[in-house]
């Protein structure tokens, strides 16, 4: 059981089970049209189904879990068709992020990058030409390769010294992330090797604090994704 503390406020309480919960739902742990049940998950967390309740309803306005009578709260499907306008803005807010972003990286991102880049090179040892065959969409690694992905957006918002851009690109993420992730499997070797590559080149911009080229480095990196599901 996770249990949320008691020492945080109302707002915090939700926030914490909205992030976990959201987390959960872009990695896939909640697979499209799973059902959540605000009985269960408040049981997991330790919580009345009020802060659950609100949690989900911040979920449904994000467009990432539905109500439906007589099932309950599903998680939405995410599929490239329906969401290529959303990936479209995404390309838009990359290039915004050098206008609007901080003037000195902070030492915490570089870092940080540094230790994603260690995380892709050890996964890449696993990666021998001729690039291998799809890999199993089960496999811890799908997951690894995931997580790397999903922290480096995390990263990137910290960059990002614009309150509602930032907002923006975090909401857009969530949205489409699991379109790309869905389809990591098929291009797992390839992709180690590219987020290898945008991290090495992310970490070079970021000690530069070139913050305009941090954001076209993540608008080429988004371009990329946009042409693999494109197909």
């Amino acid at each position: 059981m996770i249990v949320v503390p008691d020492n945080l406020t109302a707002r915090e309480r939700i926030d914490s089970i909205h992030h976990l919960l959201r987390e959960r739902i872009c990695l896939l742990e909640y697979a499209p049209l799973s059902v959540l049940r605000e009985s269960h998950l408040a049981d997991e967390f330790g919580c009345s189904r009020t802060p659950v309740r609100e949690a989900i309803k911040r979920l449904e306005f994000e467009g990432l879990v539905t109500s439906k009578n007589g099932v309950g709260t599903l998680v939405t499907e995410a599929n490239f068709e329906a969401l290529k306008d959303v990936y479209a803005m995404r390309l838009k807010i990359a290039e915004l992020i050098g206008d609007m972003g901080v003037e000195v990286v902070p030492e915490e991102v570089v870092s940080g990058l540094k230790e994603l880049l260690a995380q892709a090179q050890r996964l890449s040892l696993l990666v021998s030409p001729p690039i291998l065959p799809p890999i199993n969409p089960e496999s811890d690694q799908v997951l690894v390769l995931a997580r790397i992905n999903h922290q480096l957006h995390g990263l990137v918002c910290q960059i990002i010294n614009n309150t509602a851009l930032r907002q923006l690109y975090d909401l857009y993420y969530y949205q489409t992330s699991r379109v790309w992730y869905q389809q990591m499997p098929k291009f797992w070797a390839s992709e180690v090797v590219s987020l290898e590559e945008e991290l090495t080149e992310l970490i070079s911009a970021a000690q530069r604090h070139d913050v305009i080229a941090l954001g076209q480095i993540k608008h080429n990196y988004i371009a990329r994704v946009i042409g693999l599901l494109q197909g």
